[in-house]
């Protein structure tokens, strides 16, 4: 859920992607097993595991699962109203934003003054797109440079940001990684050190909104080394 929320999306907020990498975390570490798994729906079961060490946005996903059980305890995804769902996820990102400590995101991404940066931006954007209108319906001498300058305003308040030292190394580390899990001749080349590692690399790439890619290679690269999917 830290990675998601400094990585994907909007700094310091988690989306779908938390709760579906939150998700399949609960299921690598054994408290739900997969029934059955398609492109239409997944179906699960929750195992028989003390819950005394899930933290609370954890035990929010099992509860919220609990509703959704049939007699025989299995738990259809696809049975989900995307309604509720959408309640659950503004009450769940509360719970999150409790455990992921403002202290451990501002170390990464300082957002002191963000309301005045991000006014500054707002005009520099504005002054931008107003000298590019400006300069694309009149005539002079100074148009093109006119239009240069919008141009590099625009751009400017496009790409003004804030990571500490310490959050641009923990960007990168985490965007490489996004870039060799989506890369199959990268996985191929340097291959996990087990089988088992796949199952966190998932958890991440889902955090990283990849999870089809990562998937896709996974299922790839388990061909090639003639193992079957389902280990």
């Amino acid at each position: 859920v830290f990675v998601n929320t400094i990585i994907e999306g909007a700094i310091g907020e988690t989306d779908e992607y938390g709760f579906q990498a939150s998700l399949l975390d609960l299921i690598d570490k054994k408290y739900y097993k997969i029934i059955s798994s398609n492109e239409d729906d997944v179906v699960l079961k929750q195992k028989d595991k003390d819950m005394s060490l899930l933290k609370q946005y954890e035990i929010d996903i099992v509860d919220y699962l609990s509703k959704f059980k049939d007699d025989e305890g299995h738990i259809s995804l696809s049975s989900m109203d995307s309604v509720e769902f959408s309640k659950f996820m503004d009450a769940w990102k509360i719970d999150v934003n409790k455990e992921v400590n403002s202290l451990e995101v501002r170390k990464l991404f300082n957002n002191r003054g963000n309301q005045v940066a991000s006014l500054v931006c707002a005009l520099l954007l504005i002054s931008g797109l107003i000298i590019i209108i400006y300069s694309s319906l009149t005539k002079g001498d100074y148009n093109n440079i006119a239009l240069v300058l919008g141009v590099i305003l625009t751009i400017e308040s496009a790409i003004v940001g804030q990571w500490t030292s310490e959050g641009k190394d923990f960007h990168d580390k985490w965007k490489n990684f996004e870039k060799y899990i989506k890369d199959y001749s990268l996985i191929k080349e340097y291959p996990p050190a087990s089988i088992q590692v796949w199952g966190k690399y998932l958890v991440y790439a889902t955090a990283l909104g990849c999870a089809s890619e990562a998937s896709g290679n996974m299922k790839k690269y388990f061909k090639y080394i003639n193992l079957p999917e389902e280990q």
